[in-house]
């Protein structure tokens, strides 16, 4: 039962979260210069980096449920509290750090505690399922975050998209089942960056989050440019992303991890290219958004589990927070490069360029493996 709250919880947390893909609009709304808004949403990064890496430690310390509680109240201050702070540029950066803080002090802790909370059946399904729901938000969260910004005066924008975030709160709140404390220091972060198993991982996941950064934080301002709805690519890349979590994944658990990550890289990247390609349409959008769907849900969880596989249950908590720090810092390192490059070139030519470089690495994973 608590994990399927958990599920539930998060989901409604993350809708809130998803209405961020909508600020970039309103800070060209506000005449902040592009690269000054690459600053802004990047450095949610800096500090989502930071709380990551002391998550580890903090968990083992006091418990990875106590972390997660705290990261979420971190998340709903600073969330709210961009209500006082969207109009100011400074002001907008510390609001932005204390988000990035309070999801890097939740996200290592609550996937230790999703994954303490399951078995060993379907173990890969289902930690797949709730890994899934912070980019499944994504099916309604920025076109609603679009159509609350057109209906009602920008300050009711805060107010209004944080209420999913509260009931998320409150109902992850409702979960205190111990999951199994760690015993001993497990490995150090030093330890750690010396095993090549995990590094690969790492390596890995990395890249994905250079390419799924794109999505939360720029994808809304591209669709708005060309005239297409948001809905066209963020619904049908949270939709394909369910379906390939509940029905495809069960069927793929014993495949290779490099032909599984290959292939999902390989989606990724298809869909960049059909984003940036010429005359973009409603249907090419909605075919980009089915091909990320299914590329990032066989890239993340696939990863997910190759990065711990190496480590006992007692020793997760750090690998757990290296990991996700490397796909935090790929993620939130893409808007600065956007920022800065948007100045010379256009998004439909970042897309290409980035889906071009992507595919050919998706087909040396693929051809790794069959070789």
């Amino acid at each position: 039962m608590d994990f399927w709250l958990l599920l539930v919880g998060t989901f409604l947390v993350f809708l809130t979260v998803s209405a961020v893909a909508v600020f970039a609009i309103i800070y060209e709304r506000n005449g902040l210069r592009q690269p000054l808004i690459g600053v802004v949403l990047s450095v949610y990064g800096a500090g989502t980096i930071m709380a990551v890496m002391l998550s580890g430690n903090l968990s083992r310390k006091y418990g990875s449920i106590r972390m997660m509680h705290i990261g979420l109240a971190i998340m709903l201050l600073s969330y709210l509290s961009f209500s006082y702070t969207l109009n100011s540029f400074s002001l907008s950066i510390a609001s932005r750090l204390a988000q990035g803080i309070g999801y890097g002090v939740f996200l290592a802790p609550a996937m230790v505690v999703a994954k303490g909370l399951l078995t060993k059946k379907k173990f890969v399904t289902l930690f797949g399922i709730y890994a899934a729901s912070i980019p499944m938000p994504n099916i309604i969260g920025p076109a609603l975050a679009q159509m609350v910004l057109d209906t009602f005066d920008v300050a009711w924008y805060i107010p209004l998209t944080s209420i999913p975030m509260v009931l998320g709160v409150f109902i992850i709140s409702r979960i205190h089942q111990n999951v199994r404390k760690s015993t001993g220091e497990g490995q150090s972060y030093s330890e750690l960056l010396k095993n090549k198993k995990f590094l690969y991982a790492c390596g890995l996941i990395l890249f994905v989050g250079l390419f799924f950064g794109f999505i939360p934080n720029y994808m809304a301002t591209y669709l708005s440019e060309k005239h297409i709805s948001l809905s066209s690519f963020f619904t049908t890349f949270s939709l394909s992303l369910i379906l390939v979590r509940f029905l495809i994944a069960p069927f793929i658990e014993k495949k290779g991890h490099e032909v599984i990550v290959g292939g999902g890289i390989v989606g990724i990247s298809v869909s960049y290219l059909l984003m940036g390609g010429d005359d973009l349409t409603e249907m090419l959008s909605v075919a980009a958004g089915i091909m990320f769907g299914i590329g990032y849900s066989l890239c993340y969880p696939r990863l997910s589990t190759m990065s711990i596989a190496p480590f006992s249950e007692s020793e997760r908590e750090r690998p757990v927070a290296l990991f996700n720090a490397a796909f935090i810092f790929g993620t939130n390192f893409t808007p600065l490069l956007v920022g800065l490059m948007r100045e010379h070139v256009g998004l439909d030519a970042i897309l290409f360029s980035s889906g071009g470089v992507g595919l050919l690495v998706g087909i040396m994973l693929l051809i790794k493996k069959s070789g």
